[in-house]
């Protein structure tokens, strides 16, 4: 979803454009790791009241989509508050995750506002369900992992040489962390 490219035929509140006179439409968030899994708490800055009603009344959702594309991972988070958090599983991802945030229309409105571009002032918009009304500046990372069971840790099977000439061709130790078969 890159909302940069397209044209809207009606306000959409952004960084990217002036079509709410400066106001601002920003998430704040914050992770922290947990074992396998990450925990995202997102904080809503929303300066233009009448989308604020829209989601204070449902008809409109903050919409949060996680995309990490070698995995096929594409999932959306929705919420009405305006603190919320959510999770992904490490699994889940890989090399680049990139997030968006979005406002979205949870059903068909009218949407109006005194704080329009002048070009839009005084005007109603009819939309419908899923129509983005806003968006967040988008980020991304790279994950980092520092649980045990997916790091890389090499062979559990060790070849050694023998100290024991007179045991046979093969013996195998099982005393370390490692399997160790000791061969003549």
């Amino acid at each position: 979803m890159n909302t940069n490219d397209n044209y809207f035929p009606y306000p959409l509140i952004s960084k990217n454009t002036d079509d709410y006179n400066q106001k601002k439409f920003e998430i704040d968030t914050t992770h922290q790791t947990e074992i396998k899994k990450w925990v995202f708490q997102n904080k809503v800055l929303l300066e233009d009241e009448a989308l604020r009603k829209l989601i204070q009344e449902k008809a409109a959702k903050y919409l949060i989509r996680i995309e990490s594309i070698p995995l096929g991972l594409k999932e959306g988070f929705e919420s009405f508050l305006d603190e919320f958090e959510y999770e992904i599983k490490l699994k889940d991802v890989s090399k680049r995750v990139r997030v968006s945030s979005y406002i979205v229309a949870n059903k068909d409105l009218k949407l109006s506002s005194t704080n329009f571009h002048s070009d839009y002032a005084g005007q109603t918009f009819n939309l419908e369900k899923g129509e983005i009304l806003g968006e967040s500046e988008k980020f991304s990372f790279i994950p980092e992992d520092d649980s045990d069971d997916i790091k890389d840790i090499g062979s559990i099977i060790k070849i050694e040489i023998s100290p024991d000439k007179e045991v046979g061709p093969i013996s195998v130790g099982i005393e370390s962390e490692n399997i160790i078969i000791f061969l003549s």
